[in-house]
This record gives C-alpha cells, sequence and structure tokens, in this order.
C-alpha cells in the first residue's frame, strides 16, 4: 500500500527531526536551544505536490539574549514594520538581555540548502524566538498576532515543552478581533498584497525556481 502522499516526508521519517535539530544547533549561534518545531506550509494544509518543501517554524531560546529572524520572501512590509515594533517593545522590557539577530538571506538561505541535501528533503525554515511570540500572544486582543494561523494550521513535529499544544487549545477558544479581521480582509476581500505582489519579479523568485528544479 503506497504512502499518502499529502504526507510531510518528516512525518514519515520522525528520525529525521533529531538529526535537524541537532545540526541546527551546531549551526546557530552558540547556546541556542530548539525548543519547538511546527510545519506551516503545504504539506501541512494538504495541498503537497511533488515539488512542495516541507516549511518549518522553528522556535527558539537562549540565554545569550532574545533572537530575532530578519523577514525573508515576500512579506507584507506593514506587517512587518508592525512585528518590529512589537519585537522593540518586547526588548526594552529587560535592557540587559542582547538582541541576537538572524539574518534570513545570509543565515537560512545556505543553511537550508546544506541542510536539504545532508538530510535528503527539501526544507524551508524561518526561526523564532518563543519568549517574543508568548508576549505576542498576550497582546493578541490588541495588535494582529501571526501565530495564530500558524499554530491553527500546522503539524506540530517537535514540542517537549508542550506549550505549542497549549498555546492551540488557548487560540481554539476565541479568535481575538485583530485576527479575525486580518483573516477576513485575507480572505472574504481583495487580497492586501499577495496576489498582485506576486505577480511582479522578485529577487526571491530564482532561489525557489532552483528548489523546484
Amino acid at each position: 500500500m503506497s504512502l499518502d502522499p499529502y504526507l510531510s516526508p518528516l512525518t514519515k521519517k520522525p528520525e529525521l527531526i533529531t538529526r535537524l535539530i541537532q545540526r541546527l544547533e551546531e549551526e546557530l549561534y552558540k547556546g541556542i536551544r530548539i525548543v519547538g518545531i511546527l510545519e506551516i506550509g503545504s504539506y501541512a494544509k494538504r495541498e503537497a505536490v511533488s515539488t512542495s518543501d516541507s516549511d518549518l517554524r522553528i522556535y527558539c531560546e537562549s540565554p545569550r539574549g532574545i533572537i530575532w529572524q530578519t523577514a525573508g520572501g515576500r512579506m507584507n512590509h506593514q506587517l512587518s514594520d508592525q512585528l518590529e515594533a512589537q519585537f522593540d517593545r518586547f526588548a526594552l522590557r529587560d535592557r540587559s538581555r542582547k538582541c541576537l539577530f538572524l539574518n534570513w538571506i545570509r543565515i537560512n538561505q545556505p543553511l537550508q540548502e546544506k541542510l536539504s541535501e545532508e538530510l535528503g528533503i527539501n526544507i524551508e525554515f524561518g526561526f523564532a524566538d518563543r519568549r517574543f511570540y508568548e508576549f505576542q500572544l498576550q497582546e493578541a486582543n490588541e495588535v494582529f498576532c501571526p501565530e495564530y494561523q500558524y499554530v491553527l494550521g500546522s503539524l506540530i513535529h517537535f514540542d517537549p515543552d508542550h506549550f505549542l499544544e497549549r498555546w492551540r487549545g488557548q487560540m481554539r477558544k476565541s479568535i481575538p478581533d485583530p485576527v479575525r479581521i486580518f483573516m477576513q480582509a485575507r480572505h472574504l476581500k481583495a487580497p492586501p498584497f499577495e496576489l498582485y505582489e506576486h505577480l511582479e519579479p522578485h529577487e526571491w523568485d530564482e532561489y525557489k525556481i532552483k528548489k523546484c528544479l
């Protein structure tokens, strides 16, 4: 009997998760620890095709400071600015903590290519500081929190402290107004940016096309 074609490669071979975590912690700043992994892309949505990659959201912590991942790909500039402002508010709560910046293009892109080859699967990932997104959830009734769409529509691959399960349980109880308004605007009205911006050439196109060849 053939396997479900929509089944994530990381679900088919869960042992790859252990290897992925080991390699990420070896490659990142010393002291960064992986504490959670979500799969948020086409496999989670059951829309995968033969060239689909495993799109991962990787939650981290570090005793050295708080982690900020620069945006990669085609992110809505307004949302990106909003998240940066929120991160600044979070960082100002404790000025003794330094910020560890992970540049998407400089770190993620070459690391994705290296680990995809090593593990034999096509992966992409972004990093998120667990503590910042817990702060985001506290402000979710005032400011749009993207984590709602990530956590509710994803596969949980790694969650030893069960914080992702707790987040999901809390999120299912109620949807804050900023999240509801954003999702209504995105799905029931004209898309705020995706449709039209994706029709224009972008520096990201060459990388994405290369991954599909």
